[in-house]
Formats: structure tokens, sequence, C-alpha cells
């Protein structure tokens, strides 16, 4: 498994400068904190399960969960969580490909 430095280090620096444009946000707008970090966990849930239905396809030959690409889905998925997660796998029921 090949891992492109440029793509993981331009993906940290996005992810810092959303961090940083939703706490300042959050701080502008003042709104709790809980509602922040209530969809944090559903993006980290989101993350994980996404990960975990890769593997379990990888594992277990299943061929629609292998054809799930994980680059172009981890962005819906980080910024939405589960229904994004959820969104995604349905579009690919429907026979829509994912590519990047």
């Amino acid at each position: 498994m090949e891992f492109d430095i440029a793509l993981i280090c331009t993906s940290l620096v996005f992810i810092f400068v959303l961090v940083i444009g939703i706490v300042l946000f959050f701080k502008l707008a003042r709104v709790g904190f809980k509602w922040l970090l209530t969809i944090i966990l559903n993006s980290i849930v989101g993350i994980v399960c996404l990960f975990l239905l890769n593997v379990i396809g990888t594992s277990l030959h299943i061929q629609s969960l292998q054809a799930i690409p994980i680059w172009p889905t981890i962005v819906p998925v980080a910024l939405f969580g589960l229904p994004g997660l959820a969104t995604i796998l349905l579009i690919m029921l429907l026979g829509v490909k994912i590519s990047f």
C-alpha cells in the first residue's frame, strides 16, 4: 500500500484550517460547544465505520464493500458523519460509480 505524502500533507492542512474555521465560527456565533462535540463525534464514528466497511469487505471478499473508494468518500463522511456514509452507500447501491 503506497502513501502519497503530498496528498496526506494537503489533507492535514485542510483539516487543520477547517477545524480553526469551525472553532472561530462557534466563537463568533456564540453557539455552545456541546453541539460542536456532537458533530465531531458523528464525523469520527462515520470515518471509523467507513474504514471498517472497507476492511470487512476486503477480508470477506464482498465485492460491493471492496468498491468503496476511501479518498473521494472521506470528505462527505467527515463533514456529515453517518448520514454521509449512508448516502454514499445508497448511491453505490443505485449503481452510481464513485471514482477519484
